[in-house]
């Protein structure tokens, strides 16, 4: 259960880190300038190809029209081209965040022990925890903190 809340934590902080660099990536993309509005489009899709939790939400292509002299157009003035940006928002994507979820804390052991009616399932996970817990031990022996501290100099 342990760990299980601590993955659910852990993926939590990576969907707030992506929101935080995709709003960036979206706020660049949104500046950017296109020469018809299919460009502008195809570029929203790419962009939605890289994301892993989120999705974008309402995807507008907007239209800005230019004259020629730039600047303020007079009465009557005939718009020579328009370039098109897009307009968009982020949200969560739902059901990759929930699959994502239903994972959490799960992971796989695997053994070349197939005596099944010797070695259970129970019986395979006691012994690997007893491993990880053995290999940890000698760290908490005084010649080793003194090696990880840096006062033991070798000879």
């Amino acid at each position: 259960m342990k760990n299980v809340k601590s993955d659910l934590r852990s993926l939590s902080e990576k969907i707030e880190q992506s929101l935080t660099l995709k709003k960036k990536s979206l706020k660049r993309l949104e500046n950017k300038k296109f020469a018809c509005e299919a460009d502008a489009l195809g570029a929203a899709k790419d962009f939605e190809k890289h994301l892993k939790y989120h999705q974008l939400n309402r995807l507008e292509v907007l239209a800005t029209p230019h004259y020629n002299p730039p600047g303020k157009p007079r009465p009557g003035e005939e718009i020579t081209h328009h370039t098109y940006q897009i307009h968009a928002s982020l949200v969560e994507n739902e059901a990759i965040i929930k699959t994502h979820q239903l994972q959490a804390g799960r992971f796989i052991l695997a053994t070349n022990l197939l005596d099944e009616k010797k070695w259970t399932q129970e019986l395979i996970l006691q012994e690997y925890k007893a491993q990880q817990t053995k290999t940890l031990c000698f760290l908490h022996h005084e010649f080793f903190l003194k090696v990880l501290n840096g006062s033991c100099h070798w000879q």
